[in-house]
């Protein structure tokens, strides 16, 4: 969405399941690639045939982090935005980030919360930033579930509504 409203010309959204390529593509997203048919990296040289000058990996998974530096173009830049399990590893080949690629964490940058909230909720008002379709609540008795289907990917963003 934010790469949409910011009118980047390729967006390129990676996942694993076809509900969610389907939402991302509704929500702006060029191209999508499902990494359980593509291998990603090659994917994205395909559609873009030099890399992408920015990637963001929000799954938290070592293997994605790598497959995002992997698909930058030269001084390309990705961000990690989700942490993994503690202990995870990212491994890079050596010679990708030689060549002017940075990979680097990121958590809420240099945005001003009193000046980024509003802003995204008149970009919601204005049907630009639809994140509402991002989230689907759940009541506390269902935590469980909504436990559940955040790790088989059917929801994005669960939340718990107290009675």
């Amino acid at each position: 969405m934010a790469a949409n409203v910011c009118h980047c010309g390729i967006i390129i959204a990676v996942d694993v399941q076809e509900n969610r390529l389907a939402l991302a593509k509704e929500l702006g997203a060029t191209h999508t690639i499902n990494a359980k048919e593509e291998k990603v990296a090659e994917a994205i040289m395909k559609i873009t045939e030099k890399g992408v000058n920015y990637a963001i990996e929000s799954s938290g998974r070592p293997e994605n982090s790598r497959n995002a530096v992997d698909s930058l173009a030269v001084t390309g830049r990705a961000v990690q935005v989700a942490g993994g399990a503690i202990g995870s590893e990212v491994f890079l080949d050596i010679n990708t980030i030689l060549f002017e690629r940075n990979y680097e964490g990121f958590l809420m940058g240099e945005g001003v919360p009193q000046i980024f909230i509003p802003r995204l909720i008149e970009l919601n008002k204005q049907g630009k930033f639809p994140f509402d379709k991002l989230i689907t609540y759940y009541s506390f008795e269902e935590i469980n579930k909504a436990v559940e289907d955040a790790h088989k990917g059917t929801t994005i963003k669960p939340i718990l509504k107290f009675s």
